[in-house]
């Protein structure tokens, strides 16, 4: 694997999911084993240079050595909901391995494939589909027809979507609050405020206030939609001058839940110190039911925990995450644990 950019000196390589081969990636960028079974293989790489880091994923086509027909070895399609993006990769074996795939019925769905046999989209209404691929090998082509089924999503969950507030640096302050999901129009209100910064959050969302002095200030609001259903969330204020306050992960610590063999990945938030960046690291992973979690990475500089799709196991994870400020700005930091449930 080539990379470019960043340190170049200092990257470091993984695999963070080997779609089943049983590869490996050494710290040379060298992705060796033992060749399995003939088909296609959705491989997902990262590479780090100590501040930053990159992924991406590869479609690992292994040829049969013999020769046996060429094949479609899928039986089945994962159903998908409506409104929810879909992907996933069908996979062939036998023939010359020189796979190109082609989507021949799509009945109405909207989904693509590619020719590396990625199909992806998504699909609006609820239903059954039948959906015809063909894969050719050079030699000779395949067909085969799957049904597709596409459940009803539901209503999306009412989330606060704020994330952070801006600064105060203005005498007279104030921000707006946004909420999606449930059902509007929506209600706010400020629930706690236990650093006394006197702002007022009206019904509407709009947070107003005269600025407190300079400082950190942590803010709990809630918002409930017009079936009575409600949601909170703290956010972090900081108000501009004076001493550079603390670094404060705001992130609540029960982290929105995943999916098995389904990609995860949510941003984590800080703030306070100085300037308005953080390195991110993930200090420890427990397992407090079910299977490892060996696959789940933090993003050093965007805070982004993910997991891929193929490695993500049910149970109940425990995380300890540090946030620090850049070099150069100041050497506070924060450490928090959440907790993460795949269901």
């Amino acid at each position: 694997m080539e990379a470019s950019g960043g340190n170049r000196n200092n990257y470091a390589w993984q695999l963070l999911d080997d779609g089943g081969s049983g590869l490996v990636i050494s710290s040379g960028n060298v992705i060796s084993g033992t060749a399995p079974s003939p088909g296609s293989y959705g491989l997902t790489v990262q590479v780090s240079d100590g501040s930053q880091s990159a992924a991406r994923s590869f479609v690992l086509t292994v040829s049969a050595s013999d020769d046996a027909p060429l094949s479609i070895t899928n039986t089945s399609l994962p159903s998908a909901s409506a409104d929810t993006r879909y992907v996933t990769i069908l996979e062939a074996q036998g023939g010359s391995g020189n796979y190109q795939w082609a989507l021949l019925e799509a009945d109405g769905t909207g989904l693509a494939l590619n020719s590396d046999g990625i199909l992806s989209g998504t699909v609006n209404n609820p239903g059954t589909y039948g959906l015809t691929f063909e894969v050719n090998d050079g030699q000779s082509t395949e067909r085969l027809s799957l049904t597709l089924t596409v459940e009803d999503g539901g209503p999306q969950a009412l989330t606060i979507i704020t994330e952070l507030l801006p600064d105060a640096t203005t005498t007279i302050y104030a921000a707006v609050l946004e909420a999606e999901g449930g059902v509007g129009p929506y209600t706010w209100s400020l629930l706690a405020d236990p650093n006394n910064s006197g702002f007022d959050l009206r019904s509407t969302g709009a947070l107003v206030g005269t600025t407190p002095a300079p400082g950190q200030y942590a803010l709990t609001v809630q918002v409930t939609d017009s079936e009575g259903t409600s949601v909170t969330r703290t956010l972090g204020l900081v108000v501009v001058g004076g001493p550079s306050p603390a670094v404060v992960i705001i992130t609540d610590e029960n982290l929105p839940p995943g999916q098995v063999n389904r990609h995860y990945a949510t941003v984590l938030r800080a703030t306070g110190g100085t300037g308005g960046e953080y390195t991110w690291t993930l200090l420890e992973t427990q397992t407090l039911s079910g299977g490892p979690s060996a696959g789940l990475a933090l993003d050093s500089t965007f805070g982004v925990l993910s997991w891929q799709s193929a490695d993500v196991r049910a149970g109940v994870y425990e995380l300890t995450v540090q946030a620090n400020r850049l070099p150069g700005s100041d050497t506070s930091a924060a450490v928090k644990t959440f907790t993460l449930q795949i269901n």
